[in-house]
């Protein structure tokens, strides 16, 4: 006897698809066209992130309150200040180590360019990505991936996965490791401040480093 499959099952089946067909094959997909999409990168993000917030906010599940959740900030300030005592020393020492001649060359030889790009940063590319990456990763995927484990790691690497358009391994390596923080972020606080801010902070720091420059478009090969 024939069983039909129920309108649940299929609609996760479809997620799964989905979800990997736009989180997991995608990345591969851009590797070749990488040049012609370089600095076309910010653009895309921004009107990216503007539809998935009109997406998001006409969605009668989604809590509209994480757009603008800031609850236990003070709380959470404390961890990022703990985690970047920790990071900061480290990429400083990789960077000397890797291309010490990027080592805080952004802001000592074009300071107004890094100035620019400390304002622009977390507003056109921390903040959209975050849209994306957290806020409609979790609520879309959130009916199939249902552990909080499973989320932060499936998050987690996709985020690095899509900066290997950058044609090196370091910034898909820094970028998985930058993903699993977010998403525990996010998923801690429900809020999109709050991990919008933390990108940001992260974004600004590596490029006044000079790990940025493994993420720069102008560098790309």
């Amino acid at each position: 006897m024939k069983t039909e499959k129920s309108p649940i099952g299929t609609r996760q089946s479809f997620l799964w698809i989905e979800l990997f067909a736009f989180f997991f094959i995608t990345p591969f997909i851009l590797i070749p066209f990488r040049q012609f999409l370089a600095f076309k990168i910010v653009p895309i993000l921004i009107l990216l992130g503007i539809g998935i917030y009109v997406y998001l906010k006409n969605q009668t599940d989604f809590q509209n309150s994480n757009l603008i959740r800031f609850t236990n900030m003070g709380t959470h300030a404390k961890g990022m200040l703990l985690i970047i005592g920790f990071g900061v020393p480290v990429l400083i020492a990789f960077t000397r180590q890797m291309i010490p001649g990027h080592l805080f060359s952004f802001p000592a030889t074009h300071p107004k360019m890094w100035t620019i790009v400390m304002v622009a940063y977390p507003v056109l590319a921390a903040l959209p990505q975050e849209l994306i990456f957290r806020c409609f990763f979790f609520h879309r995927y959130g009916k199939i991936l249902v552990h909080p484990k499973a989320m932060i790691l499936a998050n987690g690497i996709s985020f690095g996965m899509f900066h290997m358009f950058y044609g090196n391994p370091v910034a898909p390596l820094l970028s998985m490791a930058a993903g699993f923080l977010f998403a525990w972020r996010y998923h801690r606080s429900q809020s999109l401040p709050i991990v919008a801010i933390e990108h940001g902070i992260w974004g600004n720091l590596i490029f006044t480093i000079g790990t940025g420059w493994y993420f720069y478009s102008g560098a790309i090969q």
